[in-house]
């Protein structure tokens, strides 16, 4: 039973709408690297589709996969954990192989609001429905929109290119600094931290 839109709206259209909200999500991360103008204005559009969708909807939180993990929120104003009455996490590895591990997870005021979507979602980009998670991410890393992890990610990418300068190729470099992480007992960006100090020194 279909409870967060009209029966009014078609088959066509939930399919159109779900494409829309997925070409939202990749103009976001195609213009995450341009202006901020761009990117503002694709954070923008991808929250209007999703209030189209889900008018009970809070935002969203968006994680880049990769050695150092970042995320941007965006999130209404003044919103609580305890708002957040369900989520909706979706892989982005069908956007590419540079996307595993790189999510976007929906949020919404009201019990069983993303239910509809999780299941337009599935057969708008043909992925199997239990690869999207329902109410298992609750609890977002920021309470309020903005970016966590740049620091580190900046970091990580900075010890890469030292360990690159030093002969490795961007793949074994990344190899190196995990090898350096399970050694320490560490995270990646301790390694990095640890590297670029070690550089420094020379």
């Amino acid at each position: 039973m279909r409870s967060s839109r009209p029966r009014s709206f078609t088959v066509d259209f939930t399919a159109n709408i779900s494409l829309a909200l997925a070409d939202d999500i990749q103009e976001l991360f195609d213009n995450l690297d341009e202006s901020s103008f761009d990117a503002c204005s694709s954070l923008a559009s991808l929250r209007r589709d999703l209030k189209l969708i889900v008018r009970s909807s809070l935002g969203f939180t968006l994680r880049l996969g990769g050695s150092q993990q970042v995320t941007l929120t965006s999130i209404d104003h003044f919103v609580s954990s305890s708002d957040l009455a369900t989520s909706l996490c979706l892989p982005l590895s069908w956007m590419g192989p540079e996307q595993t591990g790189s999510s976007i997870v929906f949020y919404a005021g009201v019990p069983g609001a993303l239910v509809d979507l999780s299941a337009d979602l599935a057969f708008a980009l043909s992925l199997p429905l239990d690869c999207l998670r329902l109410d298992q991410d609750l609890t977002p890393e920021l309470l309020e929109s903005g970016l966590a992890g740049v620091e580190e990610a900046l970091t990580v990418n900075r010890a890469i290119g030292a360990l690159i300068g030093r002969g490795h190729t961007s793949e074994t470099a990344r190899a190196e600094l995990g090898r350096q992480a399970d050694e320490a007992r560490q995270s990646v960006y301790y390694s990095a931290t640890r590297l670029l100090m070690a550089v420094s020194s020379d």
